[in-house]
């Protein structure tokens, strides 16, 4: 054999027999590093620390255990949440950054696909997808394996839809908002307030606070529990501010809600059943009042409160009804004039305008109290409790008119107890003093009758008023007729029945309308009717003189 061939087989037995004795001592190696220990093995009990060996992790993955111990290739890092960082399969495992508090540049390629940050715990993994980049419309969030994947719009916390750019899809980030992505409606309502009181036939103001947290409201809905009780109107508002008017039908108390639409859908809503929506009292009818071809003059506010229930032909809802002439009287004010749902007249005259009465004249008590004639019979009443027999007979009359008077220097108020039924007379009372309590009636033959009343006030500004007593009322025909003046306040007393008084009457100390009737749904507290007729039967001795110079022929 030849000694060459001889040599080199020698040669190659050698070298074989090391690279054997090479790959046996690589194999040994491998096994040494791979085959994880018995003990870990069953210390491996899910997804949990493996003890006895500090920062070793275990995952578990198709009934097969997976341990990594700190000493393993690739190492893990402690994890405070007691989950696994590391993850050890037959596709691909890698530790980015270990400890790092942000992804990084990771950009392991595994089987030629692309690899996605994400994080683990306290550390972040890298866990690499084989798959190519996900179609165009696909939400990179939501991509597995290649598909599109099921679920809301991007990352749960922004609620966006992210469209992966095919060039550019290692990482979420590079992800672009679709703007064909429409967010779910939100929103939050509170109808305010949550307790309202208002009266039949009157409304309160109720509104809804919308908060939205993504969409467009298209309407606001409002419903009343019970009709019969209470009704809402309008009963939709797209309009911000949401709001609509509650107005009491009958006494009792019911429950207003309310519900925002947006995109068609009903989103969020403010009811009874859910603890919310308005609770609403409806009580009686408040009281109001009501003049007929009447002049009205303050210097304050006037207002009336005519009920949504006043409605003719049993009630008329006008504050200043037309009268035998044929019109209606001017309420003049200073402040404001309110009629609730009612309005002022048929024609509409209402002037606002004040009175500078520190530059006018003040007919009050002592003006006509000057302009008594020295030669009239004044018929003296000394007692401070009359019956209205004491006016409606005896005493002087002079030029016609009966003059009476009651001082009230003793201190004491003077009271007319009973009717007084004048006919035909003409009475002036004049109470210097002291107040004037009216417990029964004064009337008198229309056109051919007459009574007036001037009450003043002491030396000191006390007293001047007239007080007319609660039971006083009720009816259809005039309680009190005349003129009434007051340097005082006039009181109409808190009776429940209504007050009707033909005349005028004048008070400087204000007007107290204390009626409330039991019902005040069609029926004014206080009437008062204009009459002219006491125009005519006004005493002359009670008229303003005037003087006027003309020159004449000698």
């Amino acid at each position: 054999m030849d000694q060459k061939f001889l040599l080199r087989k020698v040669q190659f037995f050698k070298f074989a027999m090391r690279k054997l004795i090479l790959l046996i001592f690589s194999g040994l190696i491998f096994i040494a590093l791979f085959v994880v220990p018995k003990n870990i093995q069953a210390a491996c009990t899910g997804n949990t620390k493996c003890a006895p060996y500090s920062g070793g992790h275990c995952w578990w993955e198709e009934s097969m255990y997976y341990t990594v111990g700190c000493t393993a290739s690739p190492q893990c890092e402690g994890n405070p949440c007691n989950k696994a960082i590391c993850l050890v399969s037959d596709t691909c495992a890698y530790v980015c950054n270990p400890g790092a508090t942000t992804c990084g540049p990771c950009s392991k390629t595994c089987g030629g696909g692309i690899s996605l940050c994400t994080n683990g715990c306290s550390s972040w993994n890298v866990n690499c997808n084989t798959q190519a980049c996900p179609p165009p419309g696909c939400l990179c969030g939501n991509w597995v394996d290649g598909a599109c994947g099921v679920g809301l719009c991007g990352s749960s916390e922004r609620q966006q839809t992210r469209t992966c750019v095919p060039a550019a899809c290692a990482a979420e980030t590079q992800c672009v908002v679709d703007p064909t992505c429409t967010l779910p409606s939100s929103c939050t309502v509170d109808l305010l307030p949550a307790t309202a009181t208002t009266s039949v036939g009157s409304s309160v103001t109720l509104t809804a606070s919308v908060t939205v947290g993504s969409g467009t409201v298209d309407q606001v809905n409002f419903t009343s529990a019970n009709t019969g009780i209470l009704t809402v109107s309008p009963a939709s508002d797209s309009t911000v501010t949401y709001q609509t008017q509650a107005t009491g039908v009958a006494i009792g108390s019911t429950t207003v809600s309310t519900e925002v639409i947006m995109g068609g859908v009903s989103t969020c809503a403010d009811s009874a059943g859910l603890g919310g929506g308005t609770v609403v009292n409806v009580t009686s009818a408040g009281p109001w009042w009501q003049v007929i071809d009447a002049d009205i003059t303050t210097n304050g506010s006037i207002t009336s409160s005519i009920p949504g229930t006043c409605a003719l032909p049993g009630c008329n809802p006008l504050f200043d009804l037309v009268g035998p002439g044929g019109y209606p009287g001017v309420p003049a004010y200073g402040g404001t004039a309110s009629f609730s749902t009612g309005t002022v007249s048929t024609i509409g005259w209402l002037a606002n305008t004040l009175s500078l009465t520190s530059n006018n004249r003040q007919y009050a008590y002592a003006w006509f109290k000057r302009l008594i004639p020295s030669d009239v019979t004044m018929n003296e009443i000394t007692s401070p409790s009359i019956d209205g027999t004491e006016l409606s007979s005896g005493g002087t009359a002079s030029g016609g008119y009966y003059y009476y008077r009651y001082d009230g220097s003793s201190g004491l108020d003077l009271t007319i107890n009973t009717d007084a039924s004048l006919g035909t007379r003409k009475v002036i009372l004049l109470v210097d003093g002291a107040d004037l309590n009216l417990n029964a009636r004064i009337n008198f033959t229309k056109g051919q009758g007459f009574f007036m009343a001037f009450v003043g006030k002491t030396l000191l500004g006390a007293k001047g008023n007239i007080n007319v007593s609660s039971t006083l009322g009720g009816g259809v025909t005039p309680h009190l007729e005349g003129l009434y003046e007051a340097d005082g306040a006039f009181h109409s007393g808190a009776g429940t029945t209504q007050l009707y008084i033909r005349g005028s009457v004048a008070a400087y100390g204000g007007m107290n309308l204390e009626r409330n009737l039991t019902d005040n749904s069609a029926t004014p507290a206080e009437v008062f009717e204009y009459a002219p007729d006491l125009i005519f039967t006004y005493p002359y001795k009670l008229r303003e003189r005037r003087i006027f110079w003309q020159e004449v022929a000698p």
